[in-house]
């Protein structure tokens, strides 16, 4: 659809007396919602969310800097509203079909926006590590449930590889870590990501941060990735449904 078909949770009223970095999902909160997201900064907040600290001492494995917000940029702020409308090269033909883009509509046969490069599916492993191990955080957060799994530091590579399950000639722990039995759970990417890359962290939220054509999910799981590396965190996003006549999964 695309008209949301119904908004599952209201958001959490505002406290009396904000802390330093608070915000909320609240289309509507001029102050705190999306609408205000890019104006924090460093100076009137930003160092004291959450995320901020949660990222902070990850900062030379990520290429941009945390102290930049990129929100209300127009091309990174979350949430986003994931439409066929939006691609570009998306139309309706002349009898009503859909034409997705390819190769050929681009300039010169160049690339164009919303082709589908990849030439594989993301592949993922489970990994050792349960989540009743002690090994994953489990954390509580204002805005959503995680899970934290332990960082495999790019230094532990080959030689000084500390896995005992992982060959001595492995590549390197976290991104590109072909061993057979790695301890967390890990996904191979397509577009030449080079490999498995180690999950590291998951999110739960509820209700869903971002919307397909409009409709807004009752939960969202997000598993996040970190190649050191690239100095980039891919995402799996999974949007979570109820059962229309309410049976159990």
């Amino acid at each position: 659809t695309i008209d949301p078909t119904q908004e599952w949770f209201q958001s959490e009223h505002v406290p009396q007396n904000p802390p330093p970095g608070y915000f909320n999902y609240d289309p509507n909160d001029a102050l705190h919602g999306p609408p205000a997201w890019g104006t924090l900064n460093k100076l009137n907040g930003l160092l004291d969310t959450a995320e901020y600290k949660y990222w902070e001492p990850l900062q030379e494995f990520l290429r941009r800097d945390l102290k930049d917000n990129v929100c209300n940029t127009g091309t990174r702020q979350s949430p986003i509203d994931v439409r066929m409308d939006a691609i570009g090269g998306y139309n309706f033909t002349t009898d009503g079909s859909i034409h997705l883009p390819e190769d050929k509509d681009g300039a010169d046969g160049g690339y164009i926006d919303g082709v589908c490069h990849e030439h594989h599916e993301i592949r993922t492993s489970p990994g050792r590590l349960h989540i009743h191990d002690s090994e994953i955080q489990k954390l509580i957060l204002p805005n959503k449930l995680r899970l934290v799994y332990p960082f495999r530091h790019p230094g532990q590579d080959d030689g000084t590889n500390t896995d005992p399950a992982a060959p001595a000639n492995s590549t390197l722990f976290g991104m590109g870590d072909n061993s057979t039995d790695p301890p967390n759970p890990s996904a191979d990417f397509p577009h030449q990501w080079g490999g498995r890359i180690d999950i590291r962290h998951l999110d739960v939220t509820i209700p869903s941060q971002h919307k397909l054509e409009g409709r807004e999910y009752p939960a969202e799981v997000q598993i996040w990735h970190l190649h050191p590396r690239r100095r980039r965190a891919p995402i799996i996003s999974v949007m979570v449904d109820l059962h229309p006549q309410d049976e159990t999964n």
